[in-house]
């Protein structure tokens, strides 16, 4: 991937962690849930495959979609968010144990989430079973969506899933009130007139303007909602778009998709992305840059599984981490080694790196910046410098990120990361081990090898 991505996507994760967005999300609530199940015959009654499951349960659990997955795209990002929406009080459980806030929604008894039940064998997709009730069942909806109250914030969303929402406008009062994007449906577009940016895919683009070209779209679209600008998403094709006072610009893919695991909620991944970096003041196009290679790496997981900015760094081929802070709101297991490794690497080295990656799910190595070598080792040292150093460790294949430090010990960068497990080679006790109290350490044992500092007096002995 290009230097250009590296420096947008490294920019926008390094604004995230300096600044706290207040992003509010308004839209239609829905579950997802995923079944695993064997296939092995056809019934006898009819001529269908019979699926068989150990448990009746969802391998996933209750799964937010819908608004309620773009406000969990949030989770690993520092974003305050507000859910509004209409709940019952299962949907208020679930969503506030994901970490939604759902203070300013409204929960019902009466009322039925709309929840998709997809079915997979082997991880091949069978079939999906939707159950949902018209405006959630709910015969006098209007009352209640008129009692619902949108909060101040930085940015709004508008997630409309058509499920009853958006059925009357009871939200027309708050679209000038924050910045905005909306992601619709197909409701009448004159809902959505006054709001700061529209976001259709492109069947929605066609079926809402009754136009076929992505211009006329865009300036209908533009000038019928009389908003600041639109996107208009086209799967893993990428992204028209255009600002008013702009040219209209084009996102095109600039890597390799392949073939995604699961592309069910890319649109949400998409407009959480969009909404954090148009709060954190990039244009349209940059915050259209951003979101589509979020999203492209979104559909490489499942279950709707927000992304961190750690994997946003591992997607775009980016080991060198300038902002440690990056790597602490994190969702896998994180191994921590450090050290100078001055003038190369030893078998050791390489040995104890690879037993470091063993012991989670990623390793972050930790150098010593080029005065913290000087002051360790003496004048002369480092051999090789702090640029350099980082090449060679961002080179091995077990090691996922490279970061460095100032101090004379790493007690400050690991404060700052937080990692599960510290890993240490056989020279060191447990109770030697700076973070100890921070992390579980684990000692490999030392290859009989010569260090780096031993090679250096040796040369120097025979020179």
């Amino acid at each position: 991937m290009n230097g250009i991505i590296y420096d947008l996507i490294s920019g926008f994760l390094e604004k995230d962690i300096q600044k706290k967005v207040e992003i509010n999300v308004v839209g239609d609530v829905m579950f997802d849930e995923y079944y695993e199940v064997e296939v092995e015959r056809i019934s006898p009654e009819f001529p269908i495959p019979v699926y068989k499951s150990s448990s009746p349960d969802p391998c996933s659990g209750l799964i937010p979609g819908g608004a309620a997955n773009v406000a969990y795209q949030f989770k690993y990002f520092n974003v305050e968010s507000e859910l509004i929406s209409l709940l019952n009080k299962l949907g208020q459980v679930v969503l506030d144990s994901k970490g939604i806030s759902t203070e300013y929604s409204k929960v019902l008894n009466n009322i039925w989430i709309p929840t998709k039940r997809r079915f997979y064998s082997q991880g091949v997709p069978l079939t999906r079973h939707d159950i949902e009730k018209e405006n959630y069942g709910i015969d006098e909806i209007k009352k209640y969506l008129f009692d619902l109250k949108v909060p101040e914030s930085d940015f709004t969303i508008y997630s409309d899933y058509s499920k009853g929402l958006f059925s009357c406008p009871w939200f027309r009062k708050y679209i000038s009130q924050n910045n905005n994007i909306v992601d619709p449906k197909n409701n009448f577009i004159d809902l959505w007139e006054g709001c700061t940016f529209f976001k259709p895919n492109q069947k929605e683009a066609e079926k809402l303007s009754e136009r076929k070209n992505a211009s006329d779209q865009l300036e209908f679209f533009i000038d019928s909602l009389k908003c600041q600008g639109v996107l208009i998403t086209r799967s893993g094709n990428g992204v028209v778009g255009k600002e008013v006072a702009g040219d209209e610009f084009e996102i095109s893919p600039q890597f390799s998709l392949g073939n995604p695991v699961s592309v069910i909620g890319a649109g949400d991944c998409f407009i959480s992305f969009v909404s954090m970096a148009l709060s954190h003041g990039y244009s349209l196009e940059k915050a259209a840059q951003i979101a589509f290679v979020a999203g492209c790496c979104y559909v490489q997981k499942k279950h709707n599984s927000p992304l961190s900015g750690a994997e946003l760094l591992s997607f775009i081929g980016c080991k060198h981490v300038r902002s440690p802070e990056i790597l602490k709101n994190r969702n896998f297991e994180l191994v921590f080694a450090n050290g100078c490794f001055d003038n190369g690497l030893t078998p050791a080295h390489v040995a104890c790196l690879e037993f470091a990656k063993k012991q989670g799910d990623k390793l972050v190595v930790a150098l010593n910046s080029d005065d913290s070598v000087r002051k360790l080792k003496g004048e002369g040292r480092p051999v090789v410098p702090l640029e350099e150093r980082i090449k060679v460790i961002s080179g091995l294949g077990c090691v996922d990120y490279v970061v460095s430090f100032e101090e004379d010990t790493p007690l400050e960068i690991i404060k700052k990361i937080m990692p599960e497990k510290i890993v240490k080679g056989g020279d060191y006790r447990v109770e030697q081990v700076v973070g100890k109290d921070l992390a579980e350490v684990i000692i490999f044992n030392k290859i009989d090898c010569m260090s780096t500092t031993d090679k250096i007096n040796k040369i120097k002995h025979f020179s």
